[in-house]
C-alpha cells in the first residue's frame, strides 16, 4: 500500500509548493531560536513545579500559588 500511495502521490508533486519557509525580507535574525526556546519553556516549565511538590512542606497550598505565579511571569 505504502509503494502504491508514492507511485501515485509522484504525479502530484508541483514545485510551486516549495516555497521557501522565511521570503527573503521577513525573516528577523534570531526570532527562530527565540521561538524555541519559547516553545521549550512552554512545554517543560509546568511540568518542574509539579515534580517539585513531593518536597514542599505544605502542597496543597503552596502548588497552586506556584502554578499561578509561573504563569503570570
Amino acid at each position: 500500500p505504502l509503494a502504491l500511495f508514492i507511485a501515485i502521490g509522484i504525479f502530484f508533486i508541483n514545485g510551486a509548493n516549495f516555497t521557501p519557509v522565511f521570503p527573503q525580507d521577513t525573516y528577523v535574525d534570531g526570532s527562530f531560536a527565540q521561538a524555541a526556546v519559547l516553545l521549550f519553556f512552554a512545554y517543560t516549565g509546568f511540568e518542574v513545579i509539579a515534580i517539585a511538590a513531593e518536597d514542599m512542606k505544605n502542597p496543597k497550598k503552596n502548588l497552586p500559588r506556584a502554578i499561578i505565579m509561573c504563569m503570570l511571569l
